[in-house]
């Protein structure tokens, strides 16, 4: 079946080799009938529009910042350092930053750290090769709803000690850091600094080596409040001050940041990421239903169902028979943009529907 609006659904999700955010695109779920009779999936086709159509009409409005993918079509280069393309900047003249595949199928990835510094000749500890403006005023915009999220993965040195990494959100003018992630290597957990402090704290949170993870921060610049996440899992104790009641700031750029833990052996160790969104809106932006792909070849045959997926994020199938009383079919961790389920009860039953829901934790 040649459905050109759903050709166009699964053309809107993508850009770049890379689906769009979650947030955006036709992030909605498709019902799909399973028909003895193959005259009226046509019709059927019309059911399926509206209900893409429809799924949208509560979400809240919002608007997206900025997405990044470090793809060649966005005007990055491989083999050169990430600062100097397109907006990256840097203050470190090692320029400790690159463009590199260093996952499969994920096109290029951008990444702070891999070539350390000679050795005993390097002052500065904390270094901070890269930063990006967001230029965006959430109080002008009257979106102080702020959403940020990445993709990333750590990897150890083989050479050398193992370093810390980190996020940081700053202001522009005055300039003020308003708060900082970092990835300590000596426990693997996720430390919180805010209103410029140089206290640490953690909830206990932690980061395993050479696996994905999908980080969140929201913040809120009417409350003057900040959070975050780590696949689901929260850093921050709730809502944690941006600054103090008595001041207001905006947000104006974005830091990833290697910090060395030994300036005489610095490590080779590597932080790569991609996929960067910032999403705003008047409340909090809320994570749509999936797009879904489904194949039933014939009447007799069990359903794929493929579910466009957000690597980070926890997603499930669901299944009804009448599109009520939906049960929970299967469930997955996504590693990757697409995620395949095989429905055996298509075979046997006359009708059902599939839905996708996706979660920031379990």
């Amino acid at each position: 079946m040649s459905n050109p609006v759903l050709q166009s659904c699964r053309a809107a999700g993508r850009q770049s080799g890379k689906p769009k955010p979650f947030w955006s695109g036709c992030g909605h779920w498709i019902l799909v009938r399973r028909c003895p009779n193959s005259s009226l999936i046509p019709l059927f086709s019309c059911l399926i529009c509206l209900g893409v159509a429809c799924s949208n009409a509560g979400a809240a409005a919002f608007t997206n910042i900025l997405a990044i993918d470090f793809e060649p079509s966005e005007g990055y280069t491989q083999g050169l350092p990430l600062a100097g393309q397109n907006l990256w900047l840097s203050n470190d003249p090692t320029k400790s930053s690159g463009m590199q595949p260093l996952w499969a199928g994920l096109g290029l990835q951008g990444y702070v750290g891999l070539t350390p510094p000679t050795p005993g000749t390097n002052t500065v500890v904390q270094r901070h090769p890269v930063r990006y403006p967001v230029l965006f005023n959430p109080a002008s915009e009257q979106t102080p709803c702020v959403s940020f999220s990445v993709l990333f993965r750590i990897e150890p040195s083989t050479q050398g000690t193992n370093d810390d990494f980190s996020w940081f959100f700053s202001t522009t003018s005055p300039y003020v850091y308003l708060f900082t992630l970092t990835f300590d290597h000596t426990d693997n957990r996720v430390y919180y600094e805010t209103n410029g402090s140089d206290n640490r704290y953690s909830l206990g949170t932690q980061f395993t080596n050479s696996v994905l993870h999908r980080l969140q921060v929201d913040m809120n610049f009417t409350n003057n409040l900040w959070s975050a996440s780590l696949n689901g899992r929260s850093i921050t104790p709730g809502g944690v001050a941006i600054a103090p009641a008595s001041q207001r700031f905006n947000y104006a750029y974005l830091y990833a940041g290697w910090l060395l833990s030994n300036s005489n052996a610095p490590g080779n160790n590597y932080m790569a990421f991609d996929h960067i969104r910032i999403v705003a809106g008047a409340t909090p932006p809320t994570l749509p239903q999936p797009a879904l792909l489904i194949s039933k070849p014939n009447r007799s045959a069990a359903a794929s169902v493929t579910v466009q997926t957000e690597p980070g994020l926890v997603h499930f199938l669901d299944t009804s028979d009448v599109l009520q009383d939906w049960q929970p079919f299967a469930s997955t961790y996504a590693t990757n943009f697409a995620w395949t389920v095989n429905d055996s009860s298509a075979a046997t039953n006359r009708q059902g529907f599939h839905r996708g829901r996706a979660s920031a934790g379990p």
